[in-house]
């Protein structure tokens, strides 16, 4: 196991135990918790309570209103006309795409098309070899560069509140957070 202590709580599978209970009274969604866990764990804790479910006899449901509103559901079987629909859209958001990076760019492009826009990610040497970018710089020279030694660059960053202005949120946090402990073990 490495530096691991486990491979999957105690505490994320103890919802197991009272499953069929809650299937029995109408429960209708689990939350299983995923902050600070990897995607795989996420993964395997919904796997073991998916396969509990299934053995109880649960199907999962889809009810939707408009007869594309389970467009390429991940749940349920690919249908061809999903695939024909996103292929088109793909191809209509790359055509706009090229067309929008060829009003900006204009003759500084220098690739063949099928190069350009092949849909690859590439190093910057390469974005420059072709056009795509003008150059390497850090903000703060480039600025100087195009607006002399007057000018400075603006960083915008959300407001930082103030503690007291967070301390309300801080206390209501603390109190749920209280009570979660208390109710016992979460599913």
């Amino acid at each position: 196991l490495g530096d691991r202590k486990y491979l999957l709580s105690p505490q994320d599978l103890a919802g197991l135990e009272v499953l069929p209970e809650l299937v029995r009274i109408g429960v209708a969604s689990l939350k299983i918790e995923g902050r600070l866990k990897s995607p795989e764990y996420v993964a395997n804790i919904t796997r073991i309570y998916r396969k509990a479910l299934d053995r109880l006899g649960v199907q999962r449901r889809l009810y939707t209103a408009g007869a594309n509103k389970a467009r390429l559901d991940p749940f349920s079987p690919e249908r061809k006309d999903d695939l024909v629909f996103v292929r088109a859209l793909m191809a209509d958001l790359h055509t706009r795409f090229k067309d929008w990076v060829r009003t900006r760019r204009g003759a500084r492009l220098k690739g063949a098309e099928a190069e350009v826009f092949d849909g690859s990610f590439m190093l910057g040497d390469r974005a420059l070899v072709l056009g795509l970018i003008d150059r390497f710089g850090d903000l703060d020279a480039v600025v100087r560069e195009i607006g002399g030694e007057r000018g400075k660059a603006q960083v915008f960053r959300p407001r930082r509140r103030g503690l007291l202005s967070r301390l309300p949120g801080m206390a209501v946090e603390a109190v749920l957070n209280s009570l979660e402990a208390r109710s016992g073990p979460r599913l």
